[in-house]
């Protein structure tokens, strides 16, 4: 077991460094350019991410995936025959009140809607099953200062483990529900010190949100609070607008079941329904056909295979 990996699987994260202060002006530069030429600006704009499609087709996000630090990082925690997740975005001031999520939520919604609590043929046995090893990856394009700006997230550290306590699957089940309140509500979390250029891959169930900026950057954050809607930071100046790079990736074994939860979902929703867009536009990137001739020698070359 490799110190990157022990680390990971204690702590529920790795951060590393990948961009140098060149590569981060000209990432910023490029993703708000095209942010201003297509939704105007971010005064009158309520677009608060580029999707999968954009982050592909117009901003080729692969050639910062592809670098080899990052492929290496993921090499170490998922294994040499990992799969990358085309849940490309980038998130531009994305920043909601009350946010404690996990990665694995829709699969963790599964137990609920397909299975009673206390009988487990379930999903839960692939998300502790470590070859269904899922993680999330943010490469960020400023520091983290939750006292000032924000810019990155907050996470409560070892939050994956406590889906796999006791390995009684269902008692399992429910502490995890009990103790992510708990946590979330009254226990400590940590924000990430990420710098500018500085990458942070984490479980899929590591609970995390963004880092909230402080108060005076916000008329009346009483009122936001109570109405629980998205952050009112379009007005930024533009060295303050907060920029992360996402994407996902698994282990091989986890793929098949991945596309299976995101078609499960449009289902569920229907595909024109906007709780499903996210679940949709995964689904729509397929490997070969939707990458460039160019992407796919990228991939090839940096032994990067996409889902």
């Amino acid at each position: 077991m490799t110190i990157m990996y022990k680390e990971f699987d204690d702590e529920g994260y790795y951060h590393g460094t990948l961009l140098s202060t060149e590569q981060i002006n000209d990432w910023r530069k490029r993703i708000l350019e095209f942010y201003f030429r297509k939704y105007e600006n971010l005064e009158t704009s309520k677009k608060q991410s580029l999707n999968p499609a954009e982050s592909l087709h117009e901003l080729d996000i692969l050639k910062l995936i592809t670098q080899k630090s990052l492929v290496a990082a993921l090499d170490q925690i998922l294994g040499d025959d990992w799969l990358l997740i085309p849940d490309f975005n980038i998130h531009i001031n994305s920043l909601y009140l009350n946010g404690w999520h996990v990665d694995a939520g829709s699969e963790l919604m599964l137990m609920r809607e397909n299975f009673s609590p206390w009988q487990y043929d379930d999903p839960l046995e692939k998300i502790i099953d470590p070859s269904f090893r899922q993680i999330k990856c943010g490469i960020y394009l400023q520091d983290n200062e939750p006292d000032k700006t924000g810019g990155g997230i907050d996470y409560v550290s070892k939050s994956h483990h406590i889906y796999k306590l006791t390995g009684i699957r269902k008692l399992d089940y429910q502490l995890a529900r009990i103790i992510s309140y708990i946590h979330t509500k009254f226990g400590s979390h940590t924000p990430a010190p990420t710098k500018a250029g500085d990458f942070l891959i984490f479980d899929s169930l590591l609970k995390h949100k963004g880092s909230h900026p402080a108060e005076e950057f916000f008329d009346d954050i009483s009122d936001l609070e109570r109405d629980l809607k998205v952050l009112d930071c379009q007005n930024w100046p533009l060295n303050d607008i907060k920029i992360v790079i996402y994407f996902s990736a698994c282990t091989r074994k986890k793929g098949a079941e991945y596309l299976k939860n995101c078609h499960y979902r449009i289902n569920k929703y229907g595909k024109e329904n906007p709780k499903a867009q996210f679940w949709r536009e995964i689904t729509e990137i397929s490997y070969p056909k939707s990458y460039t001739r160019e992407q796919i020698l990228l991939l090839q070359n940096s032994q990067v295979v996409p889902l």
